[in-house]
């Protein structure tokens, strides 16, 4: 009895936590370490060339930075899984900033951790559409580089680390 009880707690524990990765990335993936902003997918990231290329448009109007993120794609195939977080180009140890909260139509969802805020996916959907995100310039990021990492998962066993480019130079004032 005591083996079948041990054996449905982890079965509930397995199903539970593969429930909470197909709705996004856990708050884990941002707190340092070794799998600063990773998926915890117990596999390695891609070493190939991905069939992805994102690059991003910073516009800053308002205290605010508009990043475009557009997936172009080499062959006709979607992703299942982003996160994407602000970090300072200096060290890319650390998130920075925040991103405004999702518009009822929009397929992705903002979580914060320690002050920052990362954006991720809300299912593990096939996704073939671009991406625009609005980032808001912390006090801490006036007069620095910052640069936006992500990741992209194409299937559980297959994702890449990438960072966005080009990083956005972020003025030492910005005018509202």
């Amino acid at each position: 009895m005591n083996q079948l009880l041990t054996l449905l707690i982890l079965l509930v524990g397995v199903a539970t936590l593969a429930e909470s990765l197909s709705t996004g990335a856990p708050q884990i993936v941002c707190y340092a370490g070794p799998d600063f902003l990773q998926p915890r997918h117990n596999v390695e990231p891609q070493s190939t060339t991905p069939s992805y290329k994102i690059t991003s448009t910073c516009e800053i109007t308002n205290n605010t930075i508009t990043v475009t993120i557009e997936m172009h794609k080499k062959k006709k195939e979607g992703y299942r899984g982003f996160l994407i977080a602000g970090v300072d180009n200096s060290d890319r140890a650390e998130m920075l900033g925040t991103f405004t909260p999702p518009g009822t139509d929009d397929e992705y969802q903002v979580q914060s951790c320690e002050g920052a805020d990362y954006a991720t996916h809300i299912n593990n959907s096939k996704k073939k559409y671009d991406l625009s995100l609005n980032w808001i310039v912390p006090r801490e990021a006036f007069g620095k580089k910052v640069c936006f990492r992500t990741v992209i998962v194409k299937r559980k066993d297959k994702w890449w680390n990438m960072d966005v480019v080009p990083c956005c130079e972020i003025p030492n004032e910005i005018s509202s």
